[in-house]
C-alpha cells in the first residue's frame, strides 16, 4: 500500500515539470542546449515549450529543471510526513524518494541515451548530494521561519545561483511553498494517501502566486540582501554534472 501511495505522490511531483526530448529532433542534430551542455526538451509531455516550468517561472525544460522542481515538491510532503508516527514517517519518506531515482535513472537512460550504467550511477550519486543539500537548506529557512533564507534557497537550487533571476519570480516561489506546506498539513493521512497523483491539484501553481507579488523588485532584493543573501554570495552549486544533460 506505502509503495503504491508513494508512487503516486512522487508522479504528483514529477509531473510539475514533466517535459521530453523528440527523438527526431536528436537524430537531425536540431537539440537545442544550455551554455552547459545540457539538453532542452519540450514542456508537459511534447506540448511545445509552455507550461509553468518556463512560462511562469523562466525555467527551461531540462533534466536539471526536472529534478529540482520535483525534489522541491517532494519536500512539501517530507515536511508532511514529519507529522506520522516515526517508523510510518521513515517508509514514506524512503519510498517517495526511491522512485524519484528509479525515474531519473531511467530519464537518463531512455530520454537522453545515457545507455552506460556506471555514469549513471555517478550521476545518481552527485543527485542524492543535492537532494540531501536541498532539503537541509530548505529546513534552515523553516528552523529560521525567514522567507529571504527559503528565498535563497530557491535561488541557489532551482535558479542555480543565477544573478539575473528575476527575484520575483523568487517571492513567487516561497508564496508557493509556504502554501503547500499549509494546505498539507491540514490533511489527513488517509486523505493524503487517497488524494494521491492529484494531491497538489487543489491549490493551483506558481501563476497565482506571481499575480499576487506586487512588491518591487527592489524590495524584495533588499530583503535578500539584508539577510547576507544578495547575488553576489558564493554559490555552492553542487549538481549532476555532464555535458549531455547535466547541469
Amino acid at each position: 500500500m506505502i509503495y503504491q501511495a508513494t508512487e503516486q505522490l512522487h508522479k504528483a511531483c514529477a509531473a510539475q515539470a514533466e517535459y521530453t526530448i523528440d527523438p527526431e529532433d536528436r537524430k537531425a542534430s536540431k537539440l537545442k542546449h544550455t551554455p552547459d551542455g545540457e539538453e532542452i526538451g519540450r514542456s508537459g509531455g511534447g506540448g511545445g515549450e509552455g507550461g509553468s516550468a518556463k512560462g511562469e517561472m523562466g525555467l527551461l525544460p531540462t533534466f536539471s529543471t526536472w529534478s529540482q522542481v520535483t525534489m522541491l515538491h517532494m519536500y512539501l510532503l517530507v515536511v508532511r510526513f514529519r507529522d506520522m508516527p516515526k517508523i510510518q514517517q521513515t517508509t514514506f519518506q524512503d519510498g517517495l524518494v526511491n522512485h524519484f531515482f528509479y525515474e531519473a535513472e531511467a530519464k537518463m537512460d531512455l530520454v537522453h541515451n545515457l545507455t552506460s550504467r556506471v555514469i549513471r550511477q555517478k550521476y545518481l550519486k552527485d543527485l542524492f548530494v543535492q537532494w540531501r543539500g536541498l532539503v537541509l537548506a530548505y529546513d534552515e529557512a523553516l528552523a529560521k521561519d525567514s522567507d529571504a533564507v527559503l528565498a535563497g534557497a530557491v535561488w541557489r537550487n532551482l535558479y542555480k545561483a543565477d544573478e539575473n533571476v528575476d527575484v520575483r519570480r523568487l517571492a513567487a516561489a516561497v508564496g508557493y511553498m509556504r502554501r503547500g506546506m499549509a494546505d498539507l498539513a491540514h490533511k489527513g493521512e488517509e486523505d493524503l494517501v487517497m488524494k494521491g497523483k492529484r494531491v497538489f491539484d487543489e491549490w493551483g501553481g506558481v501563476k497565482a502566486e506571481l499575480r499576487g507579488v506586487d512588491v518591487p523588485t527592489s524590495q524584495v532584493k533588499g530583503l535578500m540582501d539584508a539577510e547576507g543573501l544578495s547575488s553576489s554570495e558564493p554559490a555552492v552549486k553542487e549538481g549532476v554534472k555532464g555535458s549531455r544533460f547535466g547541469s
